[in-house]
């Protein structure tokens, strides 16, 4: 289909609205109540829409290739030599595997320079297993606090329950003995 010439309302009665002046035909969209060219009315000119795109053999292409979105390890299988990966909007775990996998069996990827992403996302990783045992470590480490000051309390009530038995055997001790010695004088005294 011939795409066709796209003017607005009145462009062949004015001058300012491109009467013998290519500059100034462009087109606006209808937008009056009654405006032929907005109800698609016969005999006037066409609006823009849909379909009157011209044919372009490289649309929708990328450097020459068809484009196919991948989003796991099973998609690479559907890329041929007339198509070039795209990696989707996937987390880096996957996206490091798809890499790695495209990599090792020659296959084009097209948003993605493959050594330089392994090594940023190789790097990325290990600098989060060191943060996260850092973490751990802080955590052991307070846990350990926690069980030594358990520990010291512990220690520290045995040994106050220890003085304290001992406290009152000498308390009972010490009675008994003053109760003997009281038995004792009251004997001498002839009370008993």
């Amino acid at each position: 289909m011939k795409r066709p010439l796209f003017l607005r309302t009145d462009a062949r009665k004015y001058s300012r609205l491109g009467v013998r002046r290519k500059n100034k035909q462009v087109y606006r969209k209808p937008k009056g109540g009654e405006n032929k060219i907005r109800l698609n009315k016969k005999g006037h000119w066409r609006k823009v829409k849909v379909g009157f795109k011209n044919f372009n053999p490289d649309r929708y292409k990328v450097d020459n290739f068809f484009p196919i979105i991948v989003y796991n390890i099973s998609d690479l299988s559907k890329i041929t030599k007339s198509h070039v990966g795209i990696i989707g909007k996937i987390g880096m775990k996957k996206k490091l595997a798809i890499v790695q996998h495209a990599e090792k069996h020659n296959i084009k990827l097209g948003n993605v320079s493959m050594q330089k992403y392994v090594k940023k996302s190789e790097e990325k990783i290990h600098e989060r297993k060191n943060v996260r045992k850092k973490i751990l470590d802080k955590r052991k480490s307070k846990k350990e606090i926690k069980k030594e000051k358990a520990e010291e309390k512990k220690t520290e009530k045995k040994e106050e329950t220890k003085t304290e038995i001992k406290n009152e055997a000498k308390d009972h001790e010490h009675k008994h003995t003053e109760h003997k010695h009281e038995n004792k004088q009251m004997e001498n005294k002839g009370w008993i």
